[in-house]
């Protein structure tokens, strides 16, 4: 005991020992299990947030997928039909072409024959005129009448 009471302790060393279990019970209870109750807590939080945020953009991952092979589905589509408008627009094209040059031969053929028609109705009356005009120009080149 003479070591102790050479180092300092003494009797007061039970009611030291008693402030210290009480205020360790104090502090635990008061702010230690509180401090680590919110802390587990905002682990769980951070923990479930990132679970969560992972959750969703794996979900808009696959969304994107999906979004893409239908736009590509949609894209083929167009292409597809475009293509077949296109075809069936040169078809009518061709039909319309083809039809007009049917009109525009009939056209010229019935301007042929007429020109025909009138060319041979104009030689007729030029050589039915033909003996007064061969009469007229004698006339004048000779400067009398015949």
């Amino acid at each position: 005991m003479e070591i102790l009471t050479q180092l300092g302790i003494n009797k007061t060393i039970w009611i030291q020992l008693a402030f210290f279990i009480i205020s360790y019970l104090a502090v635990s209870q008061l702010i230690f299990k509180p401090y680590s109750r919110n802390l587990k807590f905002r682990k769980k939080q951070t923990v479930d947030a990132a679970a969560e945020a992972n959750k969703v953009l794996s979900h808009a991952d696959v969304l994107a997928i999906e979004y893409e092979e239908k736009l590509k589905n949609q894209n083929e589509k167009i292409l597809h039909l475009f293509g077949q408008l296109k075809s069936e627009g040169v078809a009518e094209e061709h039909k319309l072409l083809l039809s007009a040059r049917q009109n525009a031969e009939k056209v010229l053929n019935q301007a042929n024959q007429k020109i025909t028609q009138e060319v041979a109705l104009a030689k007729k009356e030029l050589q039915q005129k033909l003996p007064e005009f061969s009469k007229a120009a004698a006339s004048k080149l000779l400067g009398r009448s015949l």
